[in-house]
């Protein structure tokens, strides 16, 4: 648990709130059709895997974040087994609260997690730079384009049309991140 203020970041237990919050993907850029039982998939595959946390303003969450063990051959990304890589999946804010630092401090506070656990990379999957709302804010947090991985990702759009898009891969170093900042 992590408190400043009048924020709280603690791990996510009610599905409905990861609903609440998860939903923001049907919106624009992204368009996506997530009926509510695939999300209730997501948050139980988030939780059974990894984490899923939320930042709560009084006792209301309106962002979250979650990221789990890589799972070999989920995606185009092969690194050395010996490797400890987190596989950041989602970061989410609920529309009246972005441009206020919610999704920048729970990317901040997942990569103090992937410190503290020892992880050597973290690593996530997202659209072009130009559709993207976290493109920027992992850049600015260290995150670095992995050149020439791309994945062609089917989803169906709210409009009920299913449509393809090239997603690009992005990686954080954790050690040399904690070294440079030593």
């Amino acid at each position: 648990m992590y408190t400043q203020d009048s924020f709280l970041i603690k791990e996510v237990e009610c599905k409905n709130e990861f609903k609440k919050v998860f939903s923001v993907f049907r919106n624009w850029p992204y368009n996506e059709l997530w009926p509510d039982e695939e999300m209730e998939i997501e948050f139980e595959k988030a939780k059974e895997k990894g984490k899923v946390f939320g930042y709560y303003i009084d006792g209301e969450c309106v962002g979250i974040i979650s990221f789990y063990d890589i799972i070999p051959l989920e995606h185009p990304i092969i690194y050395d087994e010996k490797l400890k890589v987190l596989y950041f999946s989602d970061v989410a804010v609920l529309e009246e609260y972005r441009k206020k630092g919610i999704a920048t401090t729970l990317i901040k506070y997942m990569l103090d997690y992937a410190t503290i656990n020892k992880y050597d990379k973290v690593y996530m999957r997202t659209m072009q730079p130009d559709k993207s709302m976290s493109y920027n804010i992992v850049i600015a947090n260290g995150f670095k384009v992995i050149s020439g991985v791309t994945e062609n990702k089917k989803m169906q759009r709210m409009n009920g049309k299913v449509e393809a898009d090239d997603r690009i891969f992005l990686e954080y170093n954790v050690k040399e991140e904690v070294n440079s900042n030593v």
